[in-house]
């Protein structure tokens, strides 16, 4: 396999699973049951009384009347904190290094719901230059997030020699050392590598033919001595997809460490974060490709990832030297649509996942291997978005009820409802800005003269209510979400289009 590099998986990190953001106040229910508004948007739970922080004013008819519009668009998702990664120079200098760090393996590559990644992970950096190079690093857990410091040192050259499961010398295995180019070893299995930028947390992976490839986390120190490396003894793996490959979206094989067995060497020695930089082996035309350099002997689950089919996972015994294994799948209907910045602009490389309601999305947040973004989700069906930020992902063929989610590098993401029953059109989602947040999700509506304020929510209408000057009408949300807003009083009609209220926001009426 070719090393090449690959556009980082944009996630991140906090994907709230199951989480609700239905519009709610404190108060006894008098409003009609649930409604999809325009079903693509939030459900709106029982409407209830409004909370009013005030005496309410005199309702006298008399008064202007304001009427406020409230329809919920999409519920938001507050991501966990990404670790700041920064490049400094020196082993114990403190100087800057302009650097872009990508998290493209480890529990920091997804981070699902709100726990803080822990564990190792995989770090892509790249210089100004457009240099890259690649570091495993460990964040703590239970400690508050701290940046992770990587030095730039050097350059060093590392040697080594690779051996087989008998000792013999491997002449011609393929070396790669943190993003160096790749050097052979000699008659002798012996390599050297130049240039290397760093003396810890160098991943360094072997490969050779008939042998398993090899993955060690290895420091330039303990390189002086020209350690071994032993390669055991490697199997080979086709993969079937038991679908006809959809015309568009490609279909990406991942391996994972069966039950994430921590005692076994093997697995744990295996470079199952090599797609994450060398590039995911595709299906061919036939819906197979071949898999080589696996290790013989032991259990793995084999992942088939495209977009526009929902896949399971297969699991797969090594015993032979040539094994074949099927993976089920079905081509479902798509849901497509256009995910676009704050601005306005494209939003390209956002994740896009389909899900059933309350379906938890499967992760494997291990602390002994390094995985890809998309090996970490299971039974979610999910792509990317291209340069103009356009998506299409399948949904369950049954056309139940589900959930579809953006999630980019920003601080929040969006979820959807996509009914059941009926086919989607394409869908339009607008992601939200960031910012500091201040309070639970609350819509404080103000009027600067004595109003009489009528409140719509989806189809229900509040009892109109009497507003003081400076005194605030107080909706509370039961989470953070997007709303349209409309306002119509004297001083005409004003819309506010999705409104992303994640703490208290003010809105003059």
């Amino acid at each position: 396999m070719s090393i090449r590099p690959v556009l980082p998986l944009l996630l991140l990190a906090s994907l709230l699973a199951g989480s609700t953001a239905y519009l709610a106040m404190n108060g006894g229910s008098e409003g009609p049951p649930a409604v999809d508004p325009g079903g693509h948007g939030v459900g709106i739970d029982e409407l209830e009384q409004p909370v009013v922080d005030q005496d309410p004013a005199s309702v006298a008819g008399d008064l202007p009347l304001v009427r406020v519009e409230i329809q919920p668009v999409s519920r938001l998702l507050e991501r966990a904190e990404t670790p700041v990664c920064r490049l400094l120079r020196g082993r114990s200098g403190e100087e800057m290094v302009p650097a872009r760090a990508t998290f493209v393996a480890g529990s920091a590559a997804v981070a699902v719901g709100d726990t803080p990644a822990t564990g190792p992970q995989l770090v892509e950096l790249e210089l100004m230059s457009g240099e890259r190079f690649y570091r495993v690093v460990r964040l703590p857990r239970g400690r508050e997030l701290e940046p992770v410091d990587v030095r730039l040192e050097g350059p060093f050259a590392l040697e080594g020699r690779a051996l087989g499961a008998e000792g013999q010398p491997l002449s011609g295995a393929r070396v790669w050392l943190a993003g160096r180019p790749e050097v052979v070893t000699d008659e002798d299995g012996v390599f050297r590598v130049e240039g290397v930028n760093g003396r810890v947390g160098l991943p360094l992976v072997i490969r050779a033919d008939g042998h398993a490839d090899l993955f060690r986390e290895v420091s330039w120190r303990a390189s002086l001595d020209r350690p071994d490396y032993h390669l055991t003894e490697g199997a080979d793996l086709i993969v079937r997809l038991a679908s006809e490959l959809p015309k568009e979206g490609e279909s990406l094989v991942y391996l994972r460490p069966r039950g994430g067995n921590e005692m076994d060497l093997s697995l744990q020695h295996y470079p199952f974060f090599w797609p994450a930089v060398g590039g995911a082996p595709r299906l061919g035309v036939d819906a197979s490709c071949r898999l080589t350099g696996l290790p013989k002997g032991v259990q793995v689950e084999v992942l088939v990832q495209n977009p526009l089919v929902r896949t399971e996972v297969a699991v797969v015994d090594l015993r032979r030297s040539l094994e074949t294994v099927t993976v089920r799948g079905e081509a479902g209907p798509a849901v497509r649509g256009q995910v676009a910045r704050p601005d306005g602009a494209p939003a390209p490389g956002v994740l896009v996942m389909c899900r059933r309601r309350g379906g938890a999305v499967v992760t494997r947040n291990s602390l002994s291997f390094l995985l890809p973004a998309s090996a970490q989700l299971a039974h979610v069906a999910h792509g990317f978005t291209a340069a103009d930020g356009s998506f299409a992902v399948a949904r369950d063929p049954d056309m139940s009820p589900q959930w579809i989610t953006a999630l980019s590098t920003g601080p929040v993401g969006l979820e959807n409802d996509l009914p059941g029953r009926v086919a989607a059109p394409p869908l339009s989602l607008t992601l939200p800005s960031g910012g500091p947040v201040e309070g639970d999700p609350t819509l404080r509506l103000v009027s600067k003269r004595p109003v009489r304020l009528v409140v719509v929510r989806g189809q229900s209408r509040d009892p109109a209510v009497g507003l003081a000057p400076g005194a605030p009408h107080v909706i509370r949300l039961a989470g953070p979400a997007v709303l349209d807003v409309t306002v119509e009083g004297v001083d005409g009609q004003r819309r506010y289009p999705g409104l992303a209220v994640r703490g208290v926001v003010d809105l003059d009426v």
